[in-house]
């Protein structure tokens, strides 16, 4: 699929929910309503899928739009009759949400999707990449808080990757041809800041961008070792950030190769009741108490981290699980979304089980019994 990306790039259009994995698929993306490093200005995968085509408990395939099947008063109407009662809210859907935004992000466990009738925009005239390097990631917390605060109008992403995450990007390196274009990261970096900013003229993005290199600065960061990626240049900060997640999938199976059967550990959650620096302190701070190792990225706004545990025995990996268990529990009372962007499937069935909002559990539940009563599609994703 990123091949169809850079097809729609050739054509000056584009597609805003931008997938943070090179093997991402739309698929995927649609199955669990991702987001990416793009959501705080343009939405999730859902605000831009205009329409599907799905196979449903009767077999029948059917092309569905936006608005064909709305909740109401009786619930959602559905296509092979009935109504599905059942509150969007109790969902994690928005108001007036309606059946597209039940598939998608539904993990395929209501029907199977053949196919999606995507929202694509008109490319912007300008677009600039800019990642800093930073020493202490501290610092790059603080640059990130800064450039938050400053509500600029051209930002459309701003990612922090950690140390272990450059380590992980400078391995992958030694095998992957399309890193070779990629600039080297300076010596001694410890945490980097990814900034990508859009506009229709070079005026905005200069502007904003200029006060980014304040920003840089005056946390005490040192421009002249950063990154200024232009037009098409700026894919080349996004083959960098696409590298972790692939990277890290090497080094699970370097464990594995080890003797470790290691299975993906990681889990993504979003903190809105602190700032990212507090938030990144609490993981870190916990994890050095756990004696566990994890590579950490994430999107700066809604403190959204996704962290990666890297255990190397089961001990390590009950470990893992429990703090993010404890991760979890604090996110869901201040307010924040769990799983939030790579979805549950059975990997994090029992983690989700015992920490999501009962309410809404429940309310899953119910859709399942409604969409696939035998159990066809997707079995034993969320719940058995």
């Amino acid at each position: 699929d990123r091949d169809l990306l850079a097809e729609f790039r050739a054509r000056e259009l584009f597609w805003p929910p931008d997938p943070g994995e090179t093997s991402a698929t739309f698929g995927g993306l649609a199955a669990t309503n991702a987001a990416g490093p793009n959501r705080a200005k343009f939405g999730a995968t859902g605000a831009h899928v205009k329409g599907l085509a799905v196979i449903l408990k009767d077999g029948l395939e059917r092309e569905l739009e936006r608005g064909q099947f709305v909740f109401g008063p009786r619930g959602l109407p559905l296509p092979f009759g009935g109504f599905l009662d059942a509150e969007p809210g109790h969902l994690g859907l928005p108001p007036g949400a309606d059946l597209l935004d039940l598939l998608i992000g539904g993990q395929g466990m209501y029907g199977y999707v053949s196919g999606l009738w995507l929202g694509l925009k008109k490319a912007p005239k300008s677009v600039w990449a800019l990642v800093f390097f930073l020493d202490d990631e501290k610092k790059a917390a603080h640059l990130i808080e800064k450039t938050l605060a400053d509500d600029l109008a051209a930002l459309v992403s701003l990612d922090f990757l950690d140390a272990a995450s450059l380590g992980v990007i400078a391995e992958l390196g030694k095998s992957a041809k399309k890193l070779s274009q990629i600039p080297q990261t300076p010596a001694g970096a410890k945490a980097a800041v990814m900034v990508e900013l859009m506009a229709e003229g070079e005026y905005l993005i200069e502007k904003d961008s200029g006060k980014i290199l304040e920003n840089c600065q005056e946390v005490g960061g040192d421009p002249d070792a950063s990154w200024a990626l232009v037009g098409s240049e700026a894919e080349k900060a996004r083959i960098f950030r696409h590298a972790v997640p692939e990277g890290l999938g090497g080094k699970i199976d370097a464990i594995r190769a080890g003797g470790y059967l290691a299975t993906k550990t990681a889990g993504d959650f979003t903190r809105p009741d602190l700032s990212f620096g507090q938030a990144l302190f609490e993981c870190r701070r916990d994890l050095k108490e756990a004696a566990l190792e994890a590579a950490i990225f994430g999107h700066a706004h809604s403190s959204h981290l996704h962290v990666n545990f890297l255990p190397t025995d089961g001990a390590q990996t009950k470990r893992a699980l429990e703090l993010m268990g404890h991760w979890l529990e604090l996110a869901k009372m201040a307010g924040g979304e769990l799983f939030f962007e790579q979805g549950v499937g059975k990997l994090k069935k029992e983690l989700f089980l015992a920490h999501e909002r009962p309410q809404r559990i429940l309310a899953l539940k119910k859709v399942k019994k409604a969409l696939d009563p035998q159990g066809l599609f997707n079995p034993h994703n969320l719940f058995d």
